[in-house]
């Protein structure tokens, strides 16, 4: 299909250059440059094309953690401000949580699953793929409050106050977060005297047991009918049977703001 009209050409270039924090490598050599520095130079080169359309075939794979976060800050200004599509080919799941709105997963070159990416982290797929260890869900709120003297940040979802460690963007700025559905603590009860730092309500959307395992998986609907959001949480077999869980129940969600993947926070 034809790409829609962009805003490739208002780039600017050297906005780029000082986003990736490369100025005094510009006049230097190759051989002079580190894996890292190539490849965000390789980055600038490849956004001052100024193209309608960006492929970018694992572009964070020699960098920290710093460097990374930066990349994926400027390519998702660049996306949302220029109205650029980007297609990023990862391996990494904290990348893909960040950056990416629509994931295809493939496997052995063929499509297994594709669609938004809140929904495709709920599937199976993605499971058998990445693994059960890195079953989790991705949220996304807004900023309403920050405290620099605990260094906390608040973030509305769904209705809900949600605390995260450290600070992040501005009040006001949408954010995206992921939590590992392990990570995750259920009551049938409110806990007033709980130790986690965050506790939500929401209703029992699905039940998934596993056939080779002690564990099943709980898809529970948080919020209202105009803003929900869904929170997928594994659990072990005796816990469900101990509670008693049904589908369409009302559960109480407990998590310490330790559980968010700090590298997956956008």
């Amino acid at each position: 299909s034809k790409i829609k009209k962009t805003n490739s050409e208002s780039l600017d270039v050297e906005h780029i250059i000082q986003s990736l924090g490369i100025k005094e490598f510009l006049n230097k050599f190759p051989d002079q440059l580190s894996g890292g520095q190539k490849q965000l130079v390789n980055l600038c080169r490849t956004l001052a094309i100024k193209s309608d359309f960006i492929i970018l075939d694992e572009p964070m794979s020699s960098l920290d953690i710093k460097n990374k976060a930066t990349v994926l800050s400027l390519l998702k200004e660049i996306n949302k401000k220029f109205e650029i599509p980007i297609l990023i080919i990862s391996h990494s799941v904290e990348e893909i949580a960040q950056i990416s709105d629509n994931v295809i997963i493939l496997e052995e070159g063929k499509i297994v699953t594709c669609g938004k990416l809140s929904q495709i982290f709920l599937e199976k797929e993605f499971t058998n793929i990445f693994g059960k260890f890195e079953s989790s869900s991705i949220l996304e709120g807004v900023i309403f409050e920050k405290n620099s003297s605990l260094n906390i940040t608040k973030i509305l979802i769904s209705g809900f106050e949600i605390i995260l460690p450290g600070d992040f963007k501005k009040i006001g700025e949408k954010i995206r977060v992921r939590i590992r559905a392990r990570d995750i603590l259920i009551s049938k009860n409110i806990n007033s005297d709980s130790i986690t730092e965050n506790q939500l309500f929401g209703n029992v959307e699905k039940i998934k047991g596993e056939d080779d395992t002690a564990f099943s998986e709980l898809i529970i609907k948080i919020g209202n009918s105009q803003d929900f959001q869904f929170l997928l949480i594994r659990i072990t077999k005796y816990q469900l049977e101990k509670l008693k869980v049904k589908k369409d129940d009302k559960i109480y969600i407990l998590f310490k703001s330790t559980s968010f993947d700090r590298q997956a926070i956008i």
